[in-house]
């Protein structure tokens, strides 16, 4: 419990949730007994999310915008490492109208991208259907211009997130609130 107490002084009670949640992981592993210690609670943090009367405004704000496509993808409930793969593999089926969502995109050793073909849940391999015709339309003006689909660094498309949700006067948003 010292231990405990001595790294909330300098970490999170996230991060120190996490250790111990890997030591007592290991002790268990090595059939060594687990001290009962007392883990802080960690904070809860409301996520913010766009109002459905507020979507249409956020839309128009991001219209043109160099991310559009990934921010429209991330509306679709795809994650970051997600949206990286359906782009990378041209996984949106314009014929059907749909995002197919299997594998992953994930940083790798000093941080180079590496594809993985399992998500990160059994449920996140799925078929979204495609919601918003400008995300089609977009993909399809790609396609025909033979240029690939751009994909930009997650801080970059969140400033552009929280510029949209700026112009637009909309509730501000982070990537996984969208």
């Amino acid at each position: 419990q010292d231990m405990i107490n001595e790294e909330l002084s300098t970490k999170s009670e996230h991060t120190v949730r996490n250790a111990w949640g890997l030591v007592s992981a290991s002790l268990r592993d090595a059939g060594v007994p687990v001290p009962a210690v007392k883990l802080p609670r960690v904070p809860v943090n409301e996520m913010a999310y766009l109002e459905p009367e507020e979507i249409p405004l956020f839309l128009a704000a991001i219209e043109g915008d160099p991310a559009e496509i990934e921010i429209l993808l991330e509306l679709h409930g795809l994650r970051r490492s997600e949206m990286m793969t359906v782009i990378q593999n041209d996984r949106i089926d314009l014929k059907h109208n749909t995002i197919t969502v299997s594998g992953a995109i994930v940083p790798g050793k000093n941080h180079k991208l590496v594809e993985k073909k399992t998500n990160k849940s059994r449920g996140s391999t799925r078929t979204v259907p495609i919601m918003i015709p400008r995300l089609a339309a977009l993909v399809k003006e790609y396609r025909s211009s033979g240029k690939p689909i751009p994909v930009h660094g997650n801080t970059m498309i969140l400033k552009h997130v929280h510029a949209a949700c700026a112009a637009a006067g909309v509730t501000d948003v982070t990537n996984h609130g969208l």
